[in-house]
C-alpha cells in the first residue's frame, strides 16, 4: 500500500514533465527486490529513449528520489507520532519570536493526555514537555513554585530511574551467563530516587524495579510471581514492545530454573508465553525476532504443548519480518519434528535445507546430530554420516568464529563428546569426566544420558 501513496506523493512535488517520474516508473516494476540487471548507460536508453552515453544524468536523478524517499518517510513517520509534531511546532514558534504562542503550545503539550501505552519514549516525552514548559516558556513574571519544582525533578527521577534500570537488568543478566561483569553497585542510589507509594501510578517503571530484583536473585521464586503478576496486570497498559522485552527476562529467568533441574518452569513459561499470545501483543508486524519466535517453539514443546506450537507457528509467521520468515519457519518445523522424538523425520527434514543465519545453522546441526545419533541407535541407518557432519560443524564454527565465539564454547564441548560417543574407544570414566569439565555445553542433559547408556567397544 505504501508504493501508490509515494507516486502519488512525487506527483505532487514534481512536475509532470519532470524527468524523475519516468525513472520511478521504470523502477517501481522491479519492486521489492528491485533486482536490476541494467548498467546505467542502458537504463538511460530505456527511460529517456537517448543513446548518447550515460552522463550523471540517472546518478542525480537516483540521489533526487532517494532523498525524496527520506523526506516521505520523514513526513509519515511525524505524522504518526502527535508529540513530534507538537515539539516541531513548538521549535518553530520559539525560533520566531512568538512567546505567547510558545507558551501557550508548551503548556498544551504539558497538560495534555500521556500515551495510552506506556513506553521508554513517554518517559521521554513527559520530561522534555516538563522542561519545556517550566524553563523555556513560563513567563519572566511567573515565577515557579516548590510544587511545581518538585513535579518537575520528580519527573525527570522516574526517566532517569527507568532507564537505568532498563540498562541494569542487561548488565545484571550479563553478569549471569558470564558475558561481562558490569558494576552494579549504584543501582541502590537509583532505587532510591522512586517512591514506592506511587509506583502503580507508572506501570512500566513498576514492572522494571521487580524485573531487576528477580534478575538479581534468580533463586527467589516469589519474586518471580510478583513479577509475573505485574506483567499480567499492566499488559493493558504497556505498549508491546515493552512487554515483549519483559518477557524475554522471565522466559530467561525460566530456562535457568530449568538448568537447575526445576523443570516445571517449562510449563510456567509456556503459561506466560500464551497470556501474551492471547493478549495480542505479538499481533504487530516485526514484534519479536526469529530468535525469540524460536525460543517460544522450543519452550511450548519442552511444556509439550504441541498443537499450540503448530498453532502459534501459523498464526505468528505472517508478523514476522518477510526476509526472516523462511529459516524461521523451518527451524520450527524441525524443532517441532525433534522435540516429538521423530527423530528419522528430522534428519529427513533437516537434510536437504541450507540456513543463512548462523543461529539457524547452529540450531540445525544439534538437532540433526542428535537425531541421527538416535536414528543410528534404533538401527534405521540413515544415509548421513555422523562423524564427517561433526567435523564440518566444527570447521562452520571456526570459520564464523568472529559472529559465533560466545556460541562455540557451548557447541564445541557437545561435538568432541559426541565423537567420543561415536568412537567408542574411551571408557565411561573418562568421557563423563571430559562432559563435567567442558562447563556450559548444549544439550547437557541429552549428553549426560548417552554417557549412562554408554559401552566402549572393546570393554576394560
Amino acid at each position: 500500500m505504501e508504493l501508490p501513496v509515494f507516486q502519488k506523493y512525487l506527483q505532487y512535488v514534481y512536475e509532470k514533465t519532470d524527468n524523475a517520474l519516468p525513472l520511478f516508473d521504470y523502477f517501481k516494476q522491479f519492486y521489492p527486490a528491485f533486482d536490476l540487471a541494467e548498467e546505467p548507460d542502458e537504463i538511460h536508453r530505456i527511460v529517456f529513449g537517448e543513446k548518447q552515453p550515460y552522463d550523471k544524468k540517472i546518478s542525480n536523478l537516483c540521489s533526487d528520489l532517494h532523498l525524496k524517499v527520506r523526506d516521505f518517510w520523514l513526513s509519515r513517520e511525524i505524522k504518526s507520532n502527535p508529540f513530534e509534531i507538537k515539539y516541531l511546532w513548538l521549535r518553530v514558534l520559539q525560533k520566531r519570536g512568538l512567546k505567547n504562542e510558545f507558551y501557550k503550545a508548551s503548556k498544551q503539550l504539558y497538560t495534555e493526555a500521556p500515551a495510552k501505552k506506556e513506553d521508554s519514549a513517554a518517559y521521554l516525552h513527559s520530561s522534555i514537555a516538563h522542561h519545556v514548559y517550566y524553563y523555556e516558556s513560563a513567563p519572566t513574571d511567573t515565577a515557579l513554585d516548590v510544587t511545581d519544582i518538585q513535579e518537575y525533578a520528580d519527573n525527570l527521577d522516574r526517566c532517569y530511574a527507568l532507564f537505568r534500570l532498563k540498562a541494569a537488568c542487561e548488565m545484571a543478566s550479563l553478569n549471569r551467563t558470564k558475558k561481562g561483569q558490569y558494576d552494579l553497585h549504584k543501582m541502590v542510589q537509583v532505587q532510591a530516587l522512586i517512591a514506592q507509594d506511587q509506583l502503580a501510578a507508572h506501570p512500566l517503571l513498576h514492572l522494571y524495579v521487580s524485573l531487576y530484583q528477580m534478575i538479581q536473585t534468580p533463586s527467589d521464586d516469589a519474586i518471580y510471581e510478583t513479577t509475573e503478576a505485574l506483567y499480567r496486570q499492566y499488559t493493558p497498559f504497556i505498549d508491546p514492545a515493552e512487554l515483549i522485552k519483559a518477557l524475554t527476562y522471565l522466559i530467561n529467568y525460566g530456562a535457568l530454573q530449568v538448568r537447575e533441574k526445576a523443570l516445571f518452569f517449562w510449563q510456567k513459561s509456556y503459561e506466560i508465553v500464551k497470556f501474551t499470545f492471547d493478549a495480542g501483543v505479538f499481533a504487530h508486524t516485526g514484534a519479536m525476532s526469529g530468535g525469540l519466535f524460536n525460543n517460544i517453539i522450543h519452550i511450548v514443546c519442552k511444556a509439550e504443548q504441541f498443537d499450540w506450537a503448530r498453532k502459534f507457528m501459523e498464526q505468528q509467521i505472517p508478523y514476522l519480518e518477510s526476509d526472516v520468515q523462511v529459516d524461521t519457519k523451518r527451524i520450527a518445523e524441525a524443532t517441532l519434528r525433534f522435540e516429538q522424538r521423530q527423530y528419522a523425520a528430522t534428519v529427513a527434514y533437516l537434510s536437504q535445507i541450507n540456513f543463512q543465519e548462523v543461529i539457524h545453522t547452529m540450531r540445525a546441526n544439534i538437532m540433526l546430530l542428535i537425531s541421527c545419533y538416535e536414528t543410528r541407535s534404533e538401527n534405521l541407518k540413515p544415509d548421513v554420516d555422523i562423524d564427517k557432519i561433526c567435523d564440518n560443524f566444527k570447521q562452520y564454527l571456526y570459520r564464523h568464529r568472529k559472529t559465533t565465539t560466545s556460541s562455540a564454547q557451548v557447541f564445541l564441548p557437545f561435538i568432541r563428546i559426541l565423537q567420543l560417543l561415536l568412537r567408542r574407544t574411551d571408557s565411561p570414566e573418562t568421557i563423563l569426566q571430559e562432559l563435567e569439565e567442558a562447563g556450559p555445553v548444549v544439550q547437557h542433559e541429552w549428553l549426560l544420558q548417552k554417557v549412562q547408556e554408554y559401552t566402549p567397544r572393546y570393554p576394560a
